[in-house]
């Protein structure tokens, strides 16, 4: 069935995640009709008509398709029947000639009294029946959104204001029920503002609100609120605009929502590219720089002033200012890392190679006591050394990052192999070894697996005393040296059997010892040590439990 076209992405993917979360449930399919019902914040059903294969009617009794929108019960339904290829004969019983019929022979008044009655008692109902005469929202209905909002927060917090794992399962499926529905009523409505106001009182409850998000509640929920945001946007007018950026400005400086913040910041530097809204962004990231560089404020403010300078020069190329101008203006910065790595790419860009050169040879002397920003420096200046031909100091920079970034020894080692002819290699690989060697933190094990050379990989497995060196390289050492590694291993599971003190690592061990019996004579070595350490161990009783399962 061709039907994804029908939504928006924004209802496609809430939709979607309906039916991954298994929402979708009483599914009955016909050959010309689907109906099946869909949890939510309530219970909806959906009915779908086919011709020929194709949708031809589809229906949901949620407030949002009310409205004669297509909701995301619907996206999920579909994706049930597509995905899941649930073909169900049985015929659902119709229960609506029976509902007409008690409502038809009821009583008007009791049922006006019964209707007033449920209103005013059940909020969310008050705002279904509104959506449902397509009234416009009011200054008291967009207050009473915001105290919903409020009471579903409370509603699944604890008292120590905490939401945990199975709540926030909930929290979740009934705000995206509100976005869709009561946010998605304002937006078809053409009520912009108010929809933007509704989403931010989401959005800061959201970002305040301590919760467990393991599942991604909470960034699902933002991303929601972005997907409204842009809505919005593309739909405002320069009024709108300016009211929609300064909530964003205000906000990015909050403390209160740090965890957030960083969708306020990308939204607002995103878009907004008037000539007016450029400028001011300007000027608060000049404020923001300003404001970190005052005494006793965070740790990370250099990282954080860096991000704001280069902020800076992202307007200044949108404001489409001369490259001299903004290489001028980043040079004057160039103490922040971040900047001069960023004037060092834009050199690069430019090819301009010899000035970046002179930045990252800056870098490293102004830089030496932080052997992580040296190590990108160094990466960088290789990188342009070989774009640009130089192969002395290429072959400099490639010996230099062998020694002092020994965690990527192995692409530096290989990259330096392909720098040599294949005479001459052999040489230089020995001196590689031994360079390497002299640094406690090296490994060479990777290194003599590259190059094949299983002897020297077997004598640095021998000798790291490790099960998980071992394990790292049986597979290519196995067949060449069964009897070592599994002696290693016999030796190397004694000393680990009797250093364990708990069920999870007497279950540890026996794992390695069923890795052990797949060795030419593992089977017999792996029955004798279990024999012996029934006796060893035998007032270790969850020990011997563990053992009795392998």
């Amino acid at each position: 069935m061709d039907w994804l076209n029908l939504f928006s992405n924004r209802i496609a993917m809430r939709g979607y995640d309906y039916y991954q979360s298994g929402h979708v449930q009483n599914v009955t399919i016909r050959k010309n009709f689907i109906k099946a019902t869909v949890l939510g914040s309530d219970i909806y059903d959906v009915e779908i008509s086919l011709k020929n294969g194709v949708v031809n009617e589809i229906a949901c009794d949620c407030p949002y398709a009310q409205g004669g929108n297509y909701c995301k019960h619907m996206v999920a339904v579909l994706y049930y029947v597509e995905e899941e290829e649930a073909i169900n004969q049985k015929e659902l019983v119709n229960n609506d000639d029976k509902i007409m019929k008690l409502v038809n022979e009821a009583d008007v008044t009791l049922v006006r009294e019964f209707l007033e009655d449920m209103l005013m008692s059940d909020e969310k109902m008050l705002s279904r029946f509104k959506r449902h005469l397509n009234l416009a929202p009011t200054a008291e209905d967009i207050k009473q959104y915001k105290q919903q909002v409020t009471e579903t927060f409370r509603r699944y917090s604890d008292s120590g204001q905490f939401i945990n794992y199975s709540k926030a399962k909930h929290l979740h499926r009934e705000l995206s029920d509100m976005i869709d529905n009561e946010i998605g009523r304002l937006l078809n409505t053409g009520h912009y503002e108010d929809a933007f106001k509704l989403t931010n009182h989401v959005f800061l409850k959201l970002a305040k609100q301590d919760m467990d998000d393991s599942a991604g509640e909470k960034t699902m929920l933002s991303y929601s609120c972005v997907s409204i945001w842009t809505e919005v946007l593309d739909n405002s007018d320069n009024k709108l605009k300016k009211v929609m950026l300064r909530w964003f400005l205000k906000h990015i400086e909050s403390t209160a929502i740090d965890a957030l913040s960083e969708h306020l910041e990308d939204f607002a530097f995103t878009h907004f590219k008037e000539k007016e809204f450029l400028d001011e962004k300007f000027i608060f990231a000049g404020e923001m720089i300003e404001k970190l560089q005052k005494p006793n404020t965070s740790w990370t403010n250099e990282y954080d002033i860096g991000r704001w300078i280069m902020r800076q020069a992202d307007i200044m190329e949108e404001q489409q200012r001369l490259n001299a101008e903004i290489d001028l203006f980043l040079e004057e910065h160039l103490q922040y890392p971040k900047v001069r790595n960023y004037l060092v790419d834009r050199y690069m860009d430019n090819q301009y190679f010899d000035k970046a050169i002179k930045l990252l040879k800056e870098g490293i002397e102004v830089d030496n006591e932080y052997r992580g920003r040296v190590t990108k420096y160094e990466v960088k200046l290789k990188g342009i050394y070989k774009l640009t031909g130089d192969d002395k100091a290429y072959e400099e920079a490639l010996w230099s990052l062998l020694i002092a970034d020994p965690r990527n020894a192995l692409d530096n080692f290989k990259e330096l192999k392909a720098f040599y002819p294949e005479d001459e290699w052999e040489i230089q690989r020995e001196i590689a070894f031994a360079k390497l060697a002299l640094i406690p933190s090296a490994s060479l094990s990777p290194l003599y697996l590259s190059e094949k050379l299983y002897d020297r990989l077997l004598k640095d497995v021998l000798e790291s005393e490790s099960i998980y060196s071992i394990q790292n390289y049986e597979k290519v050492l196995k067949t060449l040296y069964p009897q070592e590694l599994l002696d290693q291993y016999e030796r190397l599971i004694q000393i680990k059997a009797k250093l364990a003190s708990s069920r999870s690592q007497y279950r540890d061990v026996v794992r390695d010892l069923k890795a052990m019996k797949v060795y030419p004579g593992g089977e017999k070595v792996v029955r004798q040590i279990i024999e012996d350490w029934q006796s060893i161990y035998n007032r270790r009783s969850a020990m011997i439990d563990e053992l009795s399962k392998l």
